[in-house]
């Protein structure tokens, strides 16, 4: 696959707006902002400079399915670059596609790679059998799935990352007022 260009997280959400009519959460910003003061390294590489907060099950998903609390729930996130060398962002938390993403049932996978690629560039890891394999095996975009699959990928919210009462009516509170 060719590597995708890069693009931001304004872009993406952008896209996402217009693809599925929603909108980060209001409290996303103040959310993101206090993330990355606590964690403002990559997980793979330890730059600090273009580094962004990545869902490992991302928003549109989490939103649509009845998980808005996972927008803002730290338990699904990792801070990843972004920058044109690594990007670890795009390559270890989206398998090189800013549609879909790693695929968190297999948690063990998400930290393997963080070790794996330790500060190795785009063409390292995409040469990489684990991660081809993966790559190849990456979920269906949330468009594409299935209404079973989409149950199934509810269930496997409900498990992953149980619900927190509080934030779930923090969550959906200020969507109200999207």
């Amino acid at each position: 696959m060719l590597p995708l260009p890069h693009i931001t997280h304004a872009a993406a959400d952008a896209s996402i707006q217009k693809q599925f009519g929603m909108a980060r959460s209001p409290l996303w910003d103040e959310t993101r902002k206090n993330y990355l003061a606590a964690n403002p390294k990559c997980a793979v590489c330890g730059d600090t400079s273009n580094v962004e907060v990545h869902h490992k099950f991302p928003f549109h998903y989490v939103v649509t399915l009845g998980r808005p609390d996972l927008e803002l729930d730290e338990r699904n996130f990792i801070t990843l670059c972004e920058d044109t060398i690594h990007g670890h962002h795009l390559l270890i938390g989206h398998l090189d596609d800013w549609k879909s993403y790693d695929y968190p049932a297999q948690p063990d996978r998400l930290d393997a790679f963080v070790t794996k690629f330790k500060s190795k560039d785009q063409t390292f890891i995409r040469s990489d059998t684990a991660f081809k394999t993966a790559e190849a095996a990456k979920p269906p975009h949330l468009d594409k799935m299935t209404a079973a699959q989409k149950a199934a990928f509810k269930q496997l919210l409900d498990q992953t990352i149980p619900a927190n009462a509080a934030l779930t009516q923090k969550a959906v509170d200020a969507r109200k007022g999207l």
